[in-house]
Order: structure tokens, then C-alpha cells, then sequence
């Protein structure tokens, strides 16, 4: 059985697995010990930083995800905008399911103009975990899921 290895002969996807695992033990650590959860953060948030690609890059999103910790929005709005499809679509479920400040809004006015299917369905479910999402954005993705060209992204959304 042959393995993935990336950079450095690391099974990237092993790697992978332990930083979204990281991630869910910083989720699980905030009510027993809430000084350790930051600390599993701030090392997620530094892979994030030190990422040297877009892999790298998404799978720290989706770890950084998985703290439910709304104060990791501000780490990964910036992300909405990367060149990357990946790394796009990663932030935008992201900061949807961590309901970053102004997430409607960011997410909506994105979805109209994002060029990648990809992200689009990634848009429109990050505005489906928005708890606060006006009206005026559930109608904007229902109008975006019917005109949305390609129809395996149709269906995702």
C-alpha cells in the first residue's frame, strides 16, 4: 500500500488528519480546561501562518473550523480572498460555521461575483450556518441555486 507523502516524506495524509484533530480537541477542551484549548489554537493558527501551500493552507481553515470558536473567524476572513479555490472554499464554510461578524454580508456579496463553482457551493453553505443570516441573503443563495450553470454545484447547494 502505497502513502501520499509531501513535503519532507510526511504522509500528508495522516498529517492532515492530526491538525482537524487538533482542531476538535481544542472544540472538546474549552469547558474542562480553557487554557489549554487556546494553546491548541495558537498552534493552529501558526500552521496556518507558516503554510506553504494551499493544501496546507485549507486544512489549517478547516482545523481552525473545528474549535467552534468564534474568535477564529478574524483569522480566516482574510482567506475568503486567496487566489486559491481551496483555500477560498475552506474559509467560506468556515466563517460560516463560526459565525464571523458581518458573515451574511461577507459571504452573500461573494457569492454573487465568486467566478469557481466550487466556492459557490462552498458560499452558500457557509451562509446556511450563519444563524443571523437576513432574509435577504436565504434568498439571494435560493436565486443563486437557480441560475447556477453547472449543475453539480446546483445540486450541492
Amino acid at each position: 500500500m502505497s502513502r501520499d507523502r509531501g513535503r519532507g516524506g510526511f504522509d500528508t495524509d495522516l498529517a492532515n488528519t492530526a491538525l482537524l484533530s487538533l482542531g476538535s480537541a481544542a472544540y472538546g477542551l474549552r469547558e474542562l480546561d480553557a487554557q489549554r484549548s487556546a494553546q491548541v489554537a495558537e498552534v493552529l493558527e501558526t500552521a496556518l501562518h507558516r503554510a506553504d501551500s494551499a493544501n496546507e493552507t485549507g486544512m489549517a481553515i478547516k482545523a481552525l473550523s473545528n474549535t467552534s470558536d468564534p474568535a477564529q473567524a478574524r483569522t480566516i476572513a482574510p482567506y475568503l480572498d486567496s487566489p486559491s479555490e481551496f483555500v477560498r472554499s475552506s474559509a467560506a464554510r468556515a466563517y460560516g460555521q463560526l459565525q464571523g461578524e458581518g458573515a451574511a454580508d461577507a459571504l452573500s456579496s461573494r457569492l454573487e461575483t465568486e467566478p469557481s463553482a466550487r466556492v459557490r457551493v462552498a458560499l452558500a453553505s457557509g451562509l446556511v450556518e450563519v444563524e443571523q443570516a437576513s432574509p435577504a441573503s436565504v434568498v439571494l443563495v435560493a436565486q443563486h441555486v437557480r441560475s447556477e450553470p453547472q449543475a453539480e454545484a446546483r445540486q450541492q447547494m
